[in-house]
């Protein structure tokens, strides 16, 4: 796996029939630290927007330093046209390499994954620390919409 294929991934579930997504907000950082030297390379992160059976719905890019050149994680908004969704749907965000994602370590909802472009395939996502302890997380990817 590599960073462009790779992506923080989220499962949802419309609320209601007829529900359209009109907003992603992710907690992110670039690295910037306040120094106008430390501003980071201006590159790409991805988007994506897939049904239940990973069907593309809706995917676009902009460049991270758009929405995450602050000091510090900052869950930001990026507004998408009205994409419809049913059912379970997802929010991939595909940071590639270029900033941090915001990550929840407590009350794992098991509705993040990385999610494997290449393969098409969900993978959960658990980290294992120097006790062998593995620990659930949740992305903090929001997905907004009425």
């Amino acid at each position: 796996m590599d960073a462009f294929s790779v992506g923080e991934a989220v499962k949802f579930t419309a609320p209601n029939p007829g529900w359209k997504l009109k907003q992603v907000r992710v907690a992110g950082w670039n690295g910037f630290d306040g120094n106008a030297t430390s501003i980071p390379e201006s590159e790409n992160f991805l988007i994506e927007v897939r049904d239940e059976k990973m069907n593309l719905l809706y995917r676009m890019a902009d460049t991270q330093n758009a929405y995450f050149t602050f000091p510090a994680i900052i869950l930001r908004a990026i507004d998408l046209p009205s994409v419809p969704v049913t059912d379970e749907f997802y929010v991939i965000f595909y940071d590639r390499g270029s900033m941090f994602i915001g990550m929840e370590l407590e009350n794992s909802t098991g509705s993040s994954y990385f999610y494997d472009s290449v393969y098409s395939e969900l993978l959960p996502v658990e980290f294992t620390d120097q006790s062998n302890t593995t620990t659930s997380i949740n992305w903090l990817i929001r997905a907004v919409g009425e």
